[in-house]
């Protein structure tokens, strides 16, 4: 097994999990049992990387009075650039261009599942690109560069290389090299060459895949025991690449709660009281506050019919049990979720000096909706692909907030009850609902402390500032010399 490469992915990705090995070695079924099992834990796609041009071909096909011609010439060239014995094709430049232009596919496909892993979805690859070795047959580059090549199939060649090297340099996750001997290959795959299976099973073990972290097994085993050491391997993988890149913020504080709960008495009388000690700010994570709607209103002219335009929008964005009305307020939506991703950003650099920050809300990616400080816009309330799209755009946004946690959560519990007695102006079911989903909120594994708002407030006080007491001691050392 190679060591871990050095190599970075991207911060809370979701696992690439590479499958790769000889024909007869059982790709397809482990890949397809992989699916089945890590699909009910969380999402996953299977994607396939092999040079496969099938979904090409079938568009081509489909091109009305030249597609069928065309299709059959194409298929014609792809099957003689996957012949290694054909050398003179690559030199053809019909034939090498069809060869590029199979490598461009692989790298679309790949550019896509990069994207997929990027927005948190585990996948399941069906072979993986590498630079190492030249010829489809191991998924590296078809063309070569020999003394008979000509000068637009050199070029074609150079920039095929460059593709693979750039593909090759997105390490996965977890490598899953399944090694046979080319006689039981061929006793499973009868109807291929033995001889380009003798190759495959010399050339596929010395492939490294740029320092991949590579589980090499033995495809002649039973293949319950393959599956079990693969599943295992692959649950690890996918742990390790969820909890990749979340960064705790030193020193911020983050109060959460339903309405009526005390949210705003509770993170105004810490900032006073903090203040006493050390230098301390209170920033408002939520998308819409009284502040900001009196600096609209401020502006001339349109601040006031602007202001209650924009309130409108907002409080039927939050209702997540209706369609998103229209792609303009989709638009609004996805612009105050931009907007947070600004607020967050400073907070961050407020924190970097030194300053004590308590956050009243902050951004999650658990649970779709502006009530519980999630995603406004969700791709399932709407048919439009536009706005699916900026549904998508805004999920990302919010998963990337979500790897910055707060150094402690003070999570204030409530009862619908108690919060509509406090707030009689809130529909009570609007609390219900809120009361019900806030517990389920775990803001990507950060330390959580509960109090019950129930208890008198100096109680509730006392409790939150005792907590803050860690958060104090672990990253704000010599700041304060106790509340």
């Amino acid at each position: 097994m190679n060591s871990p490469s050095s190599s970075v992915p991207p911060a809370g990705h979701g696992a690439i999990i590479a499958v790769v090995g000889c024909d007869g070695s059982g790709k397809s079924t482990l890949t397809g049992d992989l699916l089945a099992h890590l699909g009910k834990e969380h999402e996953t796609e299977l994607v396939y990387l092999g040079q496969g041009s099938g979904n090409i071909l079938t568009w081509i096909l489909g091109i009305p009075l030249i597609g069928k011609p065309l299709g059959r010439y194409l298929k014609n060239r792809s099957k003689k650039a996957h012949d290694k014995e054909d050398k003179a094709s690559s030199q053809d430049a019909t034939t090498a261009l069809v060869m590029y232009l199979l490598s461009r596919w692989r790298n679309h496909k790949f550019k896509r599942m990069l994207k997929r892993s990027r927005s948190g979805a585990t996948i399941i690859a069906d072979r993986y690109p590498q630079a190492e070795v030249p010829g489809f047959y191991y998924d590296g580059t078809g063309l070569a560069i020999t003394p008979e090549t000509t000068g637009f199939v050199r070029w074609l060649a150079k920039r095929e290389l460059r593709l693979y090297e750039k593909m090759a340099s997105h390490l996965p996750d977890l490598l899953i090299r399944l090694n046979i001997d080319a006689e039981t290959a061929h006793a499973r795959k009868p109807d291929h060459k033995l001889a380009m299976l003798q190759d495959k099973v010399r050339v596929i073990p010395t492939l490294t895949f740029s320092g991949a972290h590579i589980l090499d097994l033995d495809g002649t085993s039973p293949y319950a025991q393959v599956l079990e050491a693969a599943l295992s391997a692959a649950r690890t993988a996918s742990g390790s690449a969820m909890t990749e890149g979340k960064t705790t913020i030193a020193g911020v504080v983050a109060v959460i709660g339903c309405d009526g709960t005390g949210k705003t008495t509770l993170t105004k009388d810490l900032l006073a009281t903090l203040r006493k000690r050390g230098p301390t700010e209170l920033r408002y994570m939520g998308l819409v506050s009284g502040e900001t709607g009196d600096k609209i209103k401020a502006l001339p002219v349109i601040g006031v019919a602007l202001e209650a335009f924009l309130a409108r929008k907002v409080r039927r964005a939050q209702d997540m049990k209706q369609k998103v009305p229209g792609l303009f307020s989709a638009i609004v939506m996805y612009l105050f979720s931009k907007w947070r991703v600004g607020m967050l950003r400073r907070l961050r650099r407020l924190a970097g000096t030194g300053v004590l920050v308590i956050a009243d809300r902050f951004p999650q990616a658990e649970v779709p909706g502006f009530h519980y400080d999630g995603p406004g816009i969700s791709a399932e309330r709407t048919q439009n692909r536009l706005i699916q799209g900026l549904a998508r755009r805004e999920q990302l946004l919010y998963e990337q907030m979500a790897l910055h946690r707060p150094s402690l959560v003070i999570r204030l519990m409530i009862d619908a009850e108690t919060a509509h007695a406090r707030k009689p102006d809130h529909p009570i079911e609007e609390l219900r609902d809120k009361i019900a989903i806030m517990p389920r909120i775990g803001f990507n594994g950060a330390k959580i402390c509960e109090i019950d708002a129930r208890k008198p407030y100096d109680e509730v006080l006392a409790e939150a500032l005792q907590a803050i007491e860690g958060v104090i001691a672990e990253t704000r050392p010599g700041w304060g010399n106790g509340v």
